[in-house]
C-alpha cells in the first residue's frame, strides 16, 4: 500500500484509515477517520464552544474534522485531532491471518 496525498484525494467519511502527520516535530501515524458537518453526534459538553447544535434535529454535533480512533478504549473511542495537520492517508490494512 502507498500513502495518498490528502490534497489529491480524501477517504470516505467515517471510515478508519491510517493517517500521517507531524506533531511537535515528530512524524506520527494514527488510525483515524473524518467526520463532516452534522455527521457525528456529540455530548453537549464534550467540545465546549466548538460543538454545533441543530435546533431542527435537537441534536448536538461534534466539529467537522479528523478523529483519532481507538478500537480498544470504549470511553474515548474518538479523539478530535484539532492540533494536527494531516497530510497523507492510506487504507487500513487487513488483520493478519493466523
Amino acid at each position: 500500500m502507498k500513502w495518498i496525498d490528502l490534497k489529491k484525494e480524501r477517504p470516505k467519511n467515517g471510515i478508519d484509515v491510517l493517517v500521517a502527520y507531524k506533531f511537535e516535530n515528530r512524524n506520527c501515524i494514527s488510525l483515524a477517520n473524518f467526520a463532516g458537518k452534522h455527521e457525528l453526534e456529540a455530548d453537549d459538553e464534550a467540545f465546549g464552544n466548538m460543538i454545533d447544535y441543530s435546533e431542527e434535529d435537537d441534536i448536538y454535533y461534534a466539529p467537522r474534522g479528523w478523529y483519532e480512533s481507538s478500537e480498544h478504549h470504549t470511553k474515548f473511542g474518538l479523539i478530535y485531532m484539532s492540533e494536527v495537520k494531516i497530510t497523507h492517508w492510506m487504507p487500513k490494512p487487513d488483520f493478519p491471518k493466523t
